[in-house]
């Protein structure tokens, strides 16, 4: 693509780089340097971008969810007029649980084209390393901040029968996994941390076993996915430790040595080793203690 391919009138959605800054592909290079406008979230962390890039900063107008209708309504005039513009956000893809889909809006009804330059998006990045079964995904976004309404999106997250995404700040991020560990103990979660950065971690395991293993105060945006719920979740409907518990009682009433029990809760409901050994050994004890009471 060269400079001279861009569209005159169009709005340009483009993805920058999550953190590394290799990551920004040739193309949205070249369409914010051909631009006569860049629509930034923050203008003040794009022009850090442009600099490195080598392009102008003067080109920058702020288009994120606070500014103003007339400023965003200035920047669909200029496309009316035949400029073109490359919107984006601090990272990733515009649009995507990030500010965007207001100046797309006003563009499309102006009757201005819109064209998406794909790359980084810390959506896609955390699902293809989750491991997990993504073929139905809902993607959540920001959790509420107050418990009570964190507590009832989240349940309704978990009821869905999909792989749920969430994004959670650095300073809420134990508060999300607290409730989720208390809505679902034994579901698989996946922790993506600074995404493509230096200090890029990711955490795998229950939401519990993720919090004991997160620092006091952890840094940076994080990216949650939370496995879809297993067949047995499905069919007994509830995730709660003790609903495994007259699994496990069955299970060696069948005849399974405890070892094969273990394996079958590990499997069944996606319980940690531990926390499988935990339920069986119980209900083991509680078989002795009714057989000795016979």
């Amino acid at each position: 693509m060269a400079e001279d391919d861009l569209r005159p009138g169009t709005l340009y959605v483009c993805a920058t780089p999550l953190g590394n800054l290799g990551d920004l592909s040739e193309r949205a290079r070249l369409v914010l340097a051909a631009a006569d406008l860049v629509a930034a979230e923050r203008p003040e962390h794009t022009r850090k971008l442009l600099s490195y890039l080598g392009i102008p900063s003067s080109k920058l107008r702020p288009a994120a969810e606070s500014t103003p209708d007339r400023a965003l309504e200035a920047i669909v005039d200029a496309l009316r007029q035949g400029a073109t513009v490359a919107m984006v956000t601090d990272a990733g893809t515009p649009g995507i649980s990030d500010p965007g889909p207001r100046l797309v809006r006003l563009a499309v009804a102006a009757g201005c084209p819109v064209s998406p330059v794909p790359g980084a998006s810390a959506l896609c990045a955390a699902l293809s390393i989750s491991g997990f079964d993504t073929r139905r995904v809902l993607m959540e976004g920001f959790p509420p901040r107050k418990e009570g309404a964190r507590r009832a999106a989240l349940s309704d997250c978990l009821a869905m029968g999909a792989a749920v995404v969430l994004f959670e700040s650095p300073r809420r991020l134990c508060e999300t996994l607290r409730t989720l560990a208390a809505l679902s103990p034994v579901r698989p979660v996946m922790l993506l941390r600074e995404a493509t950065k230096l200090h890029e971690e990711v955490l795998r395991g229950t939401a519990q076993e993720i919090l004991e293993q997160l620092g006091a105060e952890p840094r940076g945006e994080a990216t949650l996915v939370i496995a879809p719920p297993s067949a047995s979740e499905e069919e007994v409907a509830c995730t709660a430790k003790d609903a495994w518990e007259p699994q496990a009682s069955r299970l060696l009433a069948e005849g399974l040595s405890p070892r094969d029990a273990v394996r079958a809760l590990m499997v069944l409901g996606g319980l940690s080793k531990s926390r499988a050994f935990a339920i069986v050994k119980q209900a083991a004890e509680e078989a002795g203690s009714d057989e000795g009471s016979q």
